[in-house]
């Protein structure tokens, strides 16, 4: 009888070996979505090592006094826009930033409200 309770517990410990040696990291993770991404998906996704073939695109543009503006950021010929941002320096605000409908570019809407020029940077990050 205690040679069938050790074989059996041998035979346990082996399958839990086998289990934890050969399953995928990501099966360990048990309904831990939040976990699997911030841990391990978007840093790769963050980094330059992943995204092949990436370029920033910035551009520096005056928005007249009292106007409004809309600046696209084009990316270069065969990329895509997967990102971008803005700063703006002077009077006004901007009321919209997103991809353009194209997709190969990154609108930013300026509104001047201010009785001087200001200035708007605004990006794109591209990739193919």
């Amino acid at each position: 009888m205690k040679a069938r309770i050790l074989g059996a517990t041998a035979f346990l410990f082996l399958g839990i070996f086998i289990g934890v040696a050969t399953v995928p990291a990501s099966a360990h993770v048990t309904g831990k979505f939040g976990h699997l991404w911030k841990k391990h998906i978007a840093p790769k996704l963050s980094s330059a090592e992943y995204v092949r073939g990436r370029e920033i695109v910035q551009i520096a543009q005056g928005v007249p006094a009292n106007q409004s503006l809309l600046v696209t950021v084009p990316c270069p010929a065969g990329m895509k826009v997967i990102s971008g941002g803005w700063g703006l320096f002077g009077d006004g605000s901007v009321y919209f930033d997103a991809p353009s409908a194209d997709g190969f570019g990154w609108d930013v809407s300026v509104d001047n409200v201010g009785g001087q020029e200001s200035l708007m940077n605004g990006w794109a990050i591209c990739v193919k």
